[in-house]
């Protein structure tokens, strides 16, 4: 015959147990009221963005839900990947956040995030912990590769790398990292991806725009340096058979013009429509740029008639 003791004992248990995770929770709210810690969402993320390690263990104590948005649509783990709190992050990622979870403008992940913003502590992490390294967010496609190179984080670059990331993946344009890395202007983040194996003569698919291409437009001349000491098609044409001189005239990079033409490129080449440098100088917004920009191409022997 079983003792009375014994059949109440697992239902006192519970009740102790819920008694207990009752006072936890209770006390977890009552110490955040007494640290004027407003007990609600946005005020959860504010914290684990600014890294305050204690009131997040108090919000997760106090029964948050790890996953729960502010009124922007981030959650405390994406703020706290942006601004490379990695000791946060690591109390939210053991209290339960998914570690793919996205802000609600850009759908980036907290991976993409902490890249973008050369976050290396937190990307060290977030791949520790299997984060998906060909996540994309929605905006141009760009995965944590791309965006570290935009921004020019070569050391990031780096560990993205040797934890197996693709170098030639492509965001929604086709656009490879080097193309934006040729695009942000870091010439270190440049001879990282080269160094690497990148291909130097990958295009994208809007336009067809080659590196060189893309550093030409941007006026990034140390980039366009480089590319044409590491062997880069000075004639390479786009979609519309533009070269690099053209789309560099077009915006009025007078300073990347120069090295351009220092290096050989064709005034006289013409586009699928017959238009060269010199006729894409009458896109250039500024009117001094576009001053100077047809003065560099006349000095190059450009006859005066063709800008007009």
């Amino acid at each position: 015959m079983k003792s009375p003791h014994t059949t109440l004992f697992p239902p006192i248990l519970l009740i102790l147990l819920i008694s207990s995770c009752s006072t936890s929770l209770d006390k977890a709210r009552t110490d955040l009221k007494k640290m004027n810690v407003a007990y609600d969402n946005n005020t959860f993320v504010n914290k684990a963005g600014v890294g305050d390690v204690e009131a997040v263990k108090l919000f997760l104590a106090a029964g948050i839900d790890p996953d729960v948005t502010n009124d922007e649509g981030e959650t405390a783990l994406v703020a706290a990947a942006k601004a490379g709190r990695r000791d946060v992050a690591i109390i939210l990622l053991v209290g339960g956040a998914d570690i793919e979870g996205r802000d609600g403008k850009y759908d980036g992940t907290p991976l993409i995030w902490s890249a973008l913003n050369g976050q290396t502590g937190t990307v060290d992490l977030l791949l520790s912990k299997g984060a998906d390294t060909t996540a994309r967010e929605n905006h141009n496609g760009m995965s944590a590769l791309h965006a570290a190179a935009f921004k020019g984080h070569a050391a990031i670059i780096s560990v993205l790398l040797d934890n197996g990331v693709d170098i030639e993946i492509r965001d929604k344009d086709g656009r490879t990292p080097l193309l934006w890395a040729a695009r942000g202007g870091d010439v270190e983040t440049v001879t990282v991806l080269l160094d690497r194996g990148a291909n130097l003569e990958a295009v994208e698919e809007e336009y067809g725009q080659s590196a060189l291409m893309a550093a030409s437009m941007m006026g990034n001349t140390e980039v366009d340096t480089l590319l044409l000491a590491r062997g880069a098609q000075i004639e390479k044409t786009d979609r519309d058979g533009k070269t690099p001189l053209m789309w560099a005239a077009q915006y009025g990079r007078v300073e990347t013009v120069e090295l351009l033409l220092s290096r050989g490129a064709k005034t006289d080449a013409k586009d699928n429509k017959g238009r060269t440098a010199m006729w894409w100088t009458k896109k250039v917004r500024r009117n001094e740029a576009r001053k100077m920009t047809r003065e560099v191409l006349r000095k190059a022997g450009v006859a005066a008639e063709e800008n007009e």
